[in-house]
């Protein structure tokens, strides 16, 4: 990914017109534990788990399988607990995609993504492949990716990082919180021609 013009999201009115999301749900439950603090998900590439969460959190797409290019699709997040929702798009290609950091996120209620209102339509595009969608919650805001000093982030953003740097960082960031502040879930996407 070099850009806009290759990067896989777009909002109807047109900022980022170019870019569309690739995204299908391939498992509900997405990923499995290695039982050392780690979810192993596609690619070899692992997110780091928090073996003790004090609360749940989820994310699933709003459409059911298979979504084919060029079809709308959003998630729906939760957690059981309030906090601030940072979700993260992890590219079959390898590209990641900030979609949303310091989201808020009430104890018990789903949130979607793209929020109704937000005019921000995304939309499955090619390469094909298993992509990955990654939801951190925090009970504080987090200044994470977008260098925006911990404010509320909803339009989505290319990272200048391929999966490995940006899960690295992810890690080493959850790594410094108290298990008891943070919770993550990841569930595996595919998007087909």
């Amino acid at each position: 990914m070099t850009g806009y013009g290759v990067a896989r999201f777009g909002s109807r009115a047109g900022v980022l017109a170019s870019v569309a999301a690739a995204v299908v749900l391939v498992a509900a439950a997405g990923c499995r534990s290695t039982g050392n603090g780690v979810l192993v998900g596609a690619g070899g590439v692992d997110v780091a788990a928090n073996d003790s969460p004090a609360f749940a959190v989820g994310v699933a797409p709003t459409m059911a399988p298979p979504v084919a290019v060029g079809t709308p699709i959003g998630f729906r997040v939760s957690s059981s607990e309030a906090g601030f929702g940072h979700l993260y798009l992890v590219n079959a290609d390898g590209g990641v995609t900030l979609l949303a950091e310091n989201l808020p996120v009430a104890a018990g209620a789903q949130v979607e993504y793209p929020r109704p209102g937000d005019g921000l339509v995304i939309r499955a595009s090619l390469p094909a492949g298993v992509d990955r969608v990654v939801f951190l919650v925090t009970r504080q805001p987090f200044v994470g990716f977008a260098d925006n000093q911990g404010s509320t982030l909803t339009r989505p953003m290319v990272l200048a990082s391929t999966a490995g740097t940006f899960l690295r960082r992810l890690n080493r960031a959850t790594a410094q919180m108290p298990a008891s502040s943070w919770a993550v879930a990841e569930t595996r996407v595919q998007v087909v021609e």
